[in-house]
Parts: C-alpha cells; structure tokens; sequence
C-alpha cells in the first residue's frame, strides 16, 4: 500500500506577514479571534494528541471503540483496489484500525493541515509517500465574510434583519415568539378561529407577536 500527501509550503516571509494580517484582523474583530489553524504546526499538534488522550476528552476514544467493533463489516463494504482518504487524519491512529481489517486497500490519503505530522507518520511506519506536492500559490475562489450582526445584538436595523432573516430567526427571542405563534395556532383550532374572527383576528395577533421582536 502506499499513502499520498499534500502540503502546502508558503515561503517564510509570506507566512509571517499572513501571520501578522490575520492576528491583526483578528483582534481588531467583535468577537475576536485568530484563524485556528494556527494552533496546528508540528507542536499544537503533538499538544492536540495529547488532549485526545485524557479522560475529559471522549470523542476519540468513542470513534476508535466504534472502529475496533465494526472495522470488520466495514471491511466487507470496501471494493478491492480502493483508496481511503481521511481529512484532518493528525496521527491516523483511527485510519490504522482500518486499514488492518481491508489489506484490499490500494492506497490511503492522509490530508491534515500539519504537513510535518503527516510526514512523521509514514516514518514512522516504514511508509514511502509516493507523492509529495508543494502550493506555491492558493486561488480562494470562496471567501467567508464576517456575519452582519451577532445574534445576541441589540438595535440593528430591521431591515438588515429582514434581509438576513435565516439569522434572526436563530435568535433565542424570535424562537419563542415562533413557539409562541406555534401554540397559539395549535391550541383549540375551532374555538381560536369563531374567538379571532375568521382567521383575520388570528393574523392580527401573529402580526402583534412578530412586532415584539
């Protein structure tokens, strides 16, 4: 079996002045905030693996216990000569349950954002990389932008809320009036109706509820 990985290397000079832009953007944010994948180089990382390890820390174990009891079937679902690819592989240790229980594995694809993990590994287990690819330059062709207001902030527009309205209704307020709405409507269907008039009364108080918000 071989293993395939992908690295970018960015030129020193180029990554300390991204380094320095996305600190200062980030501080200068609300919330602030810096990019977490600065966290992960060769020493966050070791720390990251290291965190997985402690009692207070489940999700690993929970996964690695999963794979240890279902390794098998899964095996049988794999076609010969296939390739495992895992994102945000870090020390593959998960991969490996697997790829004991499918010796029919032709190639696994480890792709993290530390390089130098992914590097180790396969030293580690007598692995040659039979692919090394280094980025010299990066098209984003899709940028996240900042959202247009925190959902616990007061005093936006409203019709910035109404244009974003996917996000006002994540608001814990909006949901109650929503429930609120929901009840109103539930509650006594043929008794509500001859009570509001006809269904316009009904519409009139949805609309007061709404307003409230």
């Amino acid at each position: 079996m071989v293993a395939a990985a992908l690295r970018r290397r960015i030129p020193q000079h180029q990554e300390q002045s991204e380094f320095e832009a996305d600190v200062l953007n980030g501080l200068h944010a609300t919330p602030k905030h810096i990019p977490a994948k600065y966290f992960y180089d060769a020493v966050g990382s070791d720390l990251f693996e290291r965190i997985t390890e402690v009692p207070e820390y489940y999700p690993t174990r929970c996964e690695m216990s999963t794979l240890r009891r279902h390794s098998a079937d899964i095996a049988t679902l794999i076609p010969a000569g296939a390739a495992l690819v895992e994102f945000g592989s870090g020390s593959s240790k998960k991969a490996r349950i697997l790829l004991n229980a499918a010796p029919k594995l032709a190639a696994y694809v480890p792709v993290d954002i530390c390089g130098e993990m992914i590097e180790r590994e396969a030293d580690d287990r007598g692995v040659e990389l039979a692919a090394r690819a280094g980025v010299d330059d990066l098209e984003i062709v899709s940028r996240s932008t900042p959202l247009p207001f925190q959902l616990d902030e007061e005093n936006v527009d409203e019709n910035v809320r109404l244009r974003y309205r996917y996000l006002d209704l994540r608001r814990e307020r909006m949901q109650r009036n929503m429930r609120l709405s929901a009840n109103v409507i539930a509650f006594d269907g043929n008794a509500t109706w001859r009570q509001l008039g006809a269904g316009d009364g009904l519409d009139r108080e949805i609309k007061k509820i709404q307003a409230g918000s």
